[in-house]
């Protein structure tokens, strides 16, 4: 009941589309309709600059940690289950949002997130193998799958078996949502690629 009620905060959090808000508020436009279509932090960066795609980032990094503190606030003595379970409803929120037809981002923020309060040194060591990734190949895509792969690996072997599934789910989540980009190499920088 507890990991449910997590991942349900999780969900909820995660349904708030930072990106969306933003760029309707600049430009009175959706985000949807504009650059890649995709209601995440590069298609912001695309559309209105960093200034405004750091600001997406702070709001996708800052609801995953705000559903982890509510969930710890629910239930205190648990702090790595509900890491994972609102960690995964908060990606879930974000990827599959219920208020737009379950069309929303990519989950690379959340995921992140989510990763480095389930276990901060790995989570950080992930996030930086990933980011090598995308300097090294020029590819977010790569990059992004790369993150939650390594951490669930590492949990394969030093985590007991409900974080290697959780962490498992979010790699294939991952991979899901960048299965174009993997094919071509590349995250897209037009069109209608989400």
């Amino acid at each position: 009941m507890e990991r449910l009620l997590c991942m349900m905060i999780g969900y909820g959090c995660g349904n708030f589309l930072t990106a969306y808000f933003v760029v309707k508020m600049k430009l009175d436009k959706s985000i949807f309709m504009l650059g890649s279509g995709n209601p995440g932090m590069t298609n912001t960066i695309r559309v209105l600059g960093k200034k405004y795609g750091s600001i997406v980032l702070a709001g996708d990094l800052s609801k995953t940690i705000l559903a982890y503190l509510i969930g710890l606030i629910l239930v205190p003595k648990e702090r790595v289950i509900v890491a994972l379970y609102t960690g995964i409803g908060t990606v879930l929120g974000h990827n599959y949002p219920i208020w737009y037809h379950f069309h929303g981002g990519k989950g690379v923020a959340t995921t992140c997130m989510a990763l480095v309060l389930v276990d901060p040194i790995i989570g950080i060591s992930s996030c930086l193998l990933g980011l090598i990734v995308v300097v090294l190949v020029h590819s977010l895509a790569y990059g992004a799958v790369i993150i939650p792969m390594i951490f669930w690996i590492s949990t394969c072997f030093g985590q007991n078996r409900e974080s290697s599934m959780i962490t498992g789910l979010l790699s294939l989540l991952m991979l899901v949502k960048h299965r174009k980009g993997l094919w071509d190499g590349k995250e897209k920088d037009g069109g209608k690629e989400r």
